[in-house]
């Protein structure tokens, strides 16, 4: 448990948010509203969210069930300074420290952030010298970035021997400090990754963190009571299993279908692997070949609690498609999403919702209607605060994209009237 003080009449944490950042600020405000917090976002950045909250968090626990975040840690009182923080670091031997700074608001200068790192490196570097004179050793961390990446402070122990200092740069020129308390455990996202036996590349891979983001962003019903039955997540394109797989680890009860026999058998072998390892708590689960369109001949009416997935999203892209081509593909997508949600209607229950991910052709979003003519409403999961954020579309929703991918996804939350 963090031992966060309270500033004011709460606590304060910041998040070290991930590559799509307004995605990221939605899964937090979703678990943290499902666990009964009382959350206010104090500021958000393209790098950093702030919140403040009425009740301390276990940053270790939370970190454990968040994809979109890299460091979680606790805001310190603005009267902290750089050699208070120092003199109060616990280690066996010699301390090590590490610095980081980020932006906590937009339009804040690079050179402003270097400037800022000197200052506070080498004000602890002269807590460094008083304290060799006292007979301590302490160690300072640093890398070519202003920012110490997570493989660091695990690899050099900073946290367990000392700790990283956080710096947040506004646009006022305040200056405000945090601890790290907890980092995103890379490492186990790379083992899951590269080492379950079945991995298509040829029909694309949703990343883990992402499947990890939009699965929290689906089930936003209370657990501060944590009464009620496990719920039921369903992925009916499910590929090589990653979004179940995700779910499974988180908890939930999973059911996974395909059309193809061959993603199906992917999914159960890399089910299989997940529980043949100590280290993984399998709850149960199903699979079953089946076109979208008939899922509801396997599954019981309303016995699903959401649906998260990403669906065929049109052939492999070059760049030089033609508009019409772009045309045709987008009408086809449209109308295989269309019915799919006609077989959602009839196995998700009441007040349910879908993540799904929809292709952003030629820079234009897939046309949803139809969609809400079966029952199902589509909702914004992004606090009020980060919409001035990059990556949101002008219906609300998310955008998710790479450099390297001629394809950009829409992620689209829905709920069941």
């Amino acid at each position: 448990m963090s031992d966060n003080k309270k500033i004011g009449a709460t606590y304060q944490y910041f998040f070290i948010l991930g590559n799509t950042p307004i995605l990221s600020s939605a899964e937090i405000f979703a678990v943290l509203g499902r666990r009964g917090l009382a959350v206010r976002l104090v500021s958000v950045s393209e790098e950093v969210a702030i919140i403040e909250t009425n009740a301390l968090i276990d940053p270790l626990a939370l970190m454990a069930t968040l994809g979109g975040t890299i460091k979680i840690g606790a805001m310190l009182p603005s009267s902290t300074t750089t050699e208070q923080w120092v003199r109060s670091r616990k280690s066996e031997g010699r301390i090590v420290v590490g610095v980081s700074v980020y932006k906590s608001a937009t339009g804040v200068s690079n050179a402003k952030c270097e400037e800022t790192l000197r200052t506070v490196r080498g004000e602890i570097l002269t807590c460094k010298r008083a304290l060799k004179e006292e007979g301590k050793a302490l160690r300072l961390v640093t890398g070519r970035e202003r920012a110490l990446p997570s493989v660091a402070l695990v690899t050099e122990h900073i946290l367990e021997r000392g700790g990283e200092l956080v710096v947040f740069l506004s646009n006022n020129g305040e200056t405000q400090f945090g601890e790290t308390n907890a980092v995103q455990a890379f490492h186990a996202y790379r083992s899951r990754d590269m080492g379950r036996p079945s991995r298509d590349a040829l029909r694309g891979m949703l990343p883990q963190k992402v499947a990890q983001m939009m699965i929290n962003c689906a089930l936003y019903r209370s657990e501060a009571t944590g009464a009620g039955p496990t719920p039921v997540i369903c992925d009916p394109f499910c590929g090589s299993g990653t979004v179940l797989s995700e779910a499974a680890l988180l908890g939930y009860n999973v059911i996974g279908s395909d059309i193809s026999e061959e993603a199906v058998a992917d999914t159960q072998k890399n089910f299989q692997w997940l529980k043949n390892d100590s280290r993984f708590t399998i709850h149960d689960s199903r699979f079953f070949v089946s076109d979208v369109r008939s899922i509801a001949d396997h599954l019981e009416k309303q016995s699903v609690d959401a649906i998260v997935t990403e669906p065929y999203l049109g052939p492999p892209l070059t760049g030089g498609e033609t508009p019409e081509l772009l045309g045709k593909v987008r009408r086809d997508i449209h109308t295989l999403v269309t019915d799919a949600f006609g077989s959602f209607t009839k196995v998700v229950r009441a007040g349910g919702r879908v993540v799904i991910i929809l292709p952003v052709l030629g820079g234009e979003l897939l046309r949803i209607d139809g969609i809400e003519e079966l029952g199902w409403r589509l909702v914004s999961v992004v606090p009020e605060e980060a919409k001035r954020l990059s990556g949101i579309t002008a219906r609300g929703t998310i955008l998710y994209s790479r450099d390297d991918q001629h394809l950009a996804r829409e992620i689209t939350v829905w709920e069941r009237e």
